[in-house]
C-alpha cells in the first residue's frame, strides 16, 4: 500500500462515529430483472420474463445507507407514505442502523417509489410512483421540529433534494442559519438544478455536470464551458465549494478561486444509478471528521469508482472501500 493509500485508511478511522443528519426524499428503489425473447401479441412491445426482483433504499435513504457503511452515526429525516412501500423503507432503516425518529409519515402522499424494469441487463423503461408537491403545513412544521432538534449534536447535514417536496424554504432557511452561526458546521447539497439559489449559502453542492449546466441555463460541453458553470455557480450560490460530477470523466472541485480535477478511477461504468449519494456521503463524512475537501473527494472518487461498477442502487461500506485502495496500492 502507498503511502497515500495508508492516509487514506487512516481518514477512514476517523470517520467512524461521526454523527450526520440527512434530510430529503426517501425513495423505493425496485427493480424487475428478466429476458426478452418475443414480443408481445397484444401491442409491438417487449415481454419481459422475470427472474428476479430487488428492493433498494433510494434518495435520501440510500445516502443515509452509504454513512452507516462508513461507521457513522446516522439520523434520517424525511417523510414516507402510509403503505406498504413505506413500512419496507422504514424496517430496512432500522436493520441497517439508521436513526429514524425524524422520519414522518404522512396521510398526504405515497411513498416515492421507482420501478426500473431490465432485460438482459439493460434498462428498458422506469416506472414512477409518487407525488412531487410540498409538504402540507403540518408535515412540514413537525419535520422542523425534529431538524432543529436533530441539529443540537450533528457535525453536519446532507440535503438530498429530489424536487419531491420535502425540502422546502423554510428548511433551507433552517439549514443555511445554523451553517453560518459557526464555520465548523458543514451543510451539503446534492442539488435539483431548478431550486439552485434556494441553496445560498450552504457549505457544498455536489451536481453532476448535467445539472449544473441545468442550474444556470448552459450546458457543459467542452473544459471551458465546465470552469465557466462552476465559477457561475459558486459566485451564484455563495458555497464555499462546489464539486462537479461528471462520470466517466471523473470529477472538478472548485474551491475559492481553485479547480481541482480528478480522473474517474472506475474500472467500468456499469450503472450510475446512487453514484451521486455515495459522493456526498463520503465527502461529507470526511469533511465532518476535520479532513480537508481535497481528501474527501479523492476518497468519494474511489467510492464512486465501485458504486459505478456494480448494477442497481448500492451502498458503499468501510471494508470494500479498504480492500479497493490496498488493491490499488
Amino acid at each position: 500500500m502507498s503511502r497515500t493509500q495508508h492516509i487514506q485508511t487512516e481518514i477512514l478511522a476517523r470517520v467512524s462515529g461521526t454523527r450526520i443528519v440527512v434530510i430529503g426524499d426517501l425513495m423505493l428503489d425496485e427493480y424487475l430483472l428478466g429476458n426478452v425473447d418475443r414480443i408481445s401479441p397484444e401491442a409491438p412491445v417487449p415481454v419481459l420474463s422475470v427472474r428476479e426482483r430487488r428492493r433498494a433504499l433510494g434518495g435520501a435513504a440510500n445516502v443515509a445507507h452509504n454513512l452507516v457503511g462508513l461507521g457513522c452515526a446516522v439520523q434520517l429525516l424525511g417523510v414516507v407514505g402510509d403503505d406498504e412501500s413505506g413500512g419496507w423503507l422504514r424496517s430496512e432503516l432500522t436493520a441497517r442502523g439508521v436513526f429514524r425518529d425524524g422520519l414522518l409519515t404522512s396521510r398526504h402522499r405515497p411513498t416515492t417509489r421507482k420501478m426500473r424494469i431490465v432485460a438482459q441487463q439493460q434498462q428498458i423503461v422506469r416506472v414512477d410512483d409518487e407525488l412531487a408537491v410540498p409538504l402540507a403545513e403540518d408535515e412540514e412544521h413537525e419535520l422542523l421540529a425534529a431538524l432543529r432538534t436533530a441539529l443540537d449534536s450533528a457535525a453536519a447535514v446532507i440535503v438530498s433534494d429530489y424536487h419531491k417536496g420535502a425540502i422546502t424554504p423554510r428548511v433551507m432557511q433552517t439549514l443555511t442559519e445554523w451553517c453560518r452561526a459557526r464555520t465548523d458546521r458543514i451543510v451539503t447539497v446534492d442539488p435539483s438544478p431548478r431550486r439552485i439559489d434556494l441553496y445560498r449559502g450552504c457549505t457544498a453542492m455536489t451536481p453532476n455536470a448535467k445539472e449544473a449546466g441545468q442550474a444556470v441555463g448552459e450546458p457543459i460541453e467542452t473544459e471551458e464551458d465546465l470552469l465557466r458553470v462552476g465559477r457561475r455557480l459558486l459566485d451564484r450560490t455563495e458555497s464555499q465549494m462546489v464539486l462537479i460530477t461528471r462520470g466517466a470523466a471523473g470529477m472538478s472541485l472548485f474551491w475559492g478561486r481553485d479547480v481541482i480535477h480528478r480522473p474517474s478511477v472506475a474500472r467500468e461504468v456499469f450503472d450510475v444509478v446512487g453514484a451521486g449519494d455515495t459522493v456526498i456521503a463520503v465527502m461529507t463524512a470526511v469533511m465532518a471528521a476535520g479532513i480537508d475537501p481535497i481528501s474527501a473527494i479523492d476518497l468519494s472518487n474511489v467510492a464512486a469508482g465501485l458504486v459505478v461498477g456494480r448494477f442497481g442502487t448500492i451502498a458503499i461500506d468501510r471494508s470494500t472501500l479498504e480492500a479497493e485502495l490496498c488493491r490499488n496500492g
